[in-house]
């Protein structure tokens, strides 16, 4: 018990009170602790602030004349109240539970280090200014909302990066053009983006941000049209997205309407109400101890403090006859009991019936990604060369396919194949592109905890998809998005990153959209043949076509002949020549003839998958086509110019998706509708 109360000292770097002056007059007081100095407090007329304590503060201040003295608890919210005809009083907010003993926090004060966020910035393709400008404008911007956390809650927003995204024309209201960016808003793993949405989208709210341990903000750049009231629209989104909820209270950054002018009165402080600002420190304390990430990563302490603050909003709310149900939906979800971690080396096969706390479909996943990791710790203990020496890049890849379909393949239907397809798409991917995102990440943190990540990551080593790593990423990322989103959204993801790429250093690129749509159509085979599943146990073989094939370059060599081709035209060095771009004429490619069908054609292919029927690979050829013409009904979109490259998938293959979809909507985990509190003071 010792030894457990230590380890919480050491994550709690401070303890706040939060005091709110709410009289016509300054108010002053001191914050004493045993053998420390008293610290001065001075509150002006309206203002809200934090102040720092240990576990058994002491307030003493002159009130009506009288020395007296009030014993503080931590995480409490205080007020100075004085009526139009009476006496000055002091005295703490009736909360809607008991707040958790403060054993967790420190006998003295400490000093609050401030917590640094990184920010990237985002302007979306209908914005009219250079890069220059709007960087400018929207990161002056920020720091101004930035300098509101700082001084109120301890917390900082530092522009360090920016970018540009295509909003989308489908989207329905801001919750779907949210749900949109965080897809396209790619961010580094410590990072936070703010998208500035200047597209016209239904709708009268300002923005929208996700629930806490969310990575991404969007507000709209139309309105309101006074900067200061913009830097309160931002303040607030970056609130909601730290766990602060919406507040009735007049004071409130966090009341329900902003643009109500209220911001362009100098009289008016852009300040949290003292609930919130409770609830914002709370959640900073985890985000500097390395634990506001996730809801399941909160320790037992602080989801009791928060469930009681969010708790008391609700009740305000109720009060109120206000229908907003968002605090009592946080709280409720802290009430929660945080979800079992159970190790991967403990998974030995799927329990006959999960936990209420995991679904069976996370508890094979985890059985299946468990044994990619207990396989990469198994090659990674070969020797580098001889005959047993570990496999490296495409063979790596087909290894870890084989063992993750092997593992599969005990599994039980009906989640035998989704299990498969979220193991590899998580298995072979050492980035946080999805991990990252809101509408996947909590479930892949669920699958996989950051200590196991950690594990498989240190032996995973380098797959690849012909000698390509981001071809191997591409190709798992575009597999499990298809599994959970479905394959229009994965080919719009896909496609929307290389669209984005030509406006950086690295351009749209044909080959990553190729890996993009293998693994979406890798993962449209196995749902629609889960059968194949069990023929992937067998070593999948990495095909490299040319027009000339291995056998008969081994058989030139060994007769001794003469004869010279030109090398075989590569993905990796793009070269490329008029004679590679002519089409074969040859008939749809079988099962034994998929290594020699098309010139310039790679693929990834697994020898059972069929191809006599369902057939798509990439070619590029040469088209006499107008630009503006119609496609007809069995390629793809096509690039204007005399040279295009095209889909081209079998007239009977029912299942294929289509190309280049466009997703209306993508729906969000967090709910719409925003939510008032007051201190009702």
């Amino acid at each position: 018990a010792l030894a457990a109360l230590l380890a919480m000292q050491e994550v709690v770097t401070a303890a706040v009170v939060c005091i709110y002056n709410a009289t016509d007059t300054k108010q002053s007081f001191n914050i004493e602790h045993a053998d420390v100095k008293p610290v001065v407090v001075s509150l002006e007329t309206g203002e809200v602030k934090l102040v720092e304590v240990g576990r058994e503060p002491t307030l003493r201040v002159v009130l009506n004349g009288k020395q007296e003295a009030f014993a503080l608890e931590p995480y409490t919210p205080y007020v100075f109240t004085k009526p139009k005809a009476g006496d000055t009083s002091f005295g703490g907010v009736e909360l809607s539970g008991k707040l958790p003993k403060p054993d967790d926090v420190p006998a003295k004060p400490s000093d609050w280090k401030t917590v640094t966020l990184p920010v990237k910035l985002f302007a979306d393709d209908v914005q009219t200014l250079s890069k220059e400008a709007w960087e400018k404008k929207l990161g002056a911007r920020l720091v101004e909302a930035s300098g509101l956390f700082e001084k109120q809650v301890g917390v900082k927003f530092k522009h360090v990066e920016s970018a540009e995204w295509f909003s989308g024309k489908e989207s329905a209201d801001l919750v779907a053009a949210l749900a949109d960016f965080e897809l396209k808003g790619e961010l580094k793993v410590d990072q936070r983006a703010v998208g500035f949405l200047s597209r016209a989208i239904p709708g009268d709210d300002f923005g929208t941000a996700g629930m806490p341990g969310t990575k991404h903000v969007l507000v709209r750049e139309s309105k309101p049209r006074a900067e200061i009231e913009r830097v309160e629209v931002l303040a607030q989104q970056l609130a909601l997205s730290m766990g602060a909820v919406r507040s009735p209270e007049p004071i409130s950054l966090m009341r329900p309407k902003l643009g109500d002018g209220q911001a362009l009165k100098n009289s008016f402080r852009l300040q949290f109400d003292p609930l919130n600002m409770l609830v914002l420190r709370v959640w900073a304390e985890e985000l500097a101890a390395g634990k506001g990430t996730n809801w399941s990563d909160l320790r037992e302490p602080v989801r009791q403090r928060l469930r009681v603050l969010y708790k008391t909003i609700d009740t305000i709310h109720t009060g109120m006859k206000s229908d907003d149900a968002q605090a009592r939906e946080y709280a409720e979800k802290l009430g929660e009991a945080p979800a079992a971690v159970v190790p991967m080396n403990a998974v030995k096969e799927p329990k006959p019936e999960p936990s209420k706390t995991s679904s069976a479909e996370v508890e094979a996943t985890r059985t299946v990604l468990s044994a990619i990791t207990k396989h990469a710790e198994a090659l990674a203990a070969r020797p580098a060369t001889g005959d047993n020496a570990r496999p490296k890049g495409d063979d790596l890849t087909a290894e870890y396919i084989q063992a993750a379909a092997k593992a599969a393949n005990q599994l039980k239907e009906p989640v035998r194949v989704r299990a498969f397809m979220y193991a590899i798409g998580l298995g072979l991917d050492d980035s946080t592109i999805l991990r990252d995102k809101p509408v996947f990440g909590s479930l892949y943190k669920e699958i996989e905890t950051d200590g196991e990540r950690k594990t498989r990551l240190k032996f995973l080593g380098s797959p690849t998809l012909h000698n390509r790593r981001d071809l191997c990423q591409h190709f798992a990322v575009s597999a499990i998005i298809t599994e959970q989103l479905g394959v229009a959204a994965a080919e719009f993801v896909g496609l929307t990153k290389e669209l984005t790429d030509m406006k950086g250093t690295s351009g749209f690129s044909f080959v990553d959209l190729a890996a993009d749509y293998s693994g979406c159509y890798f993962a449209t085979q196995l749902k629609d043949s889960p059968d194949l599943l069990k023929s992937l146990e067998r070593k999948l073989r990495p095909t490299t076509t040319s027009s000339t094939s291995n056998s008969s370059r081994k058989a030139s060599a060994k007769h001794g002949s003469k004869r010279t081709t030109a090398a075989p035209r590569t993905i990796a060095s793009k070269q490329w020549s008029r004679k590679s771009a002519t089409p074969s004429r040859r008939s749809r490619p079988t099962k034994s003839s998929i290594a020699t069908h098309d010139r310039d054609r790679r693929s990834w292919q697994h020898p059972s998958l069929p191809l006599r029927n369902s057939s798509m690979h990439w070619s590029a050829r040469n088209s006499a086509r107008k630009p503006n013409s119609a496609p007809s009904s069995n390629s793809g979109s096509r690039l204007a110019g005399k040279r295009t490259a095209t889909w081209r998938t079998s007239a009977n293959t029912s299942s294929n998706p289509r190309p280049f979809p466009s997703i209306k909507q993508h729906s969000s985990s967090v709910d719409a509708r925003m939510v008032s509190s007051s201190a009702n003071m």
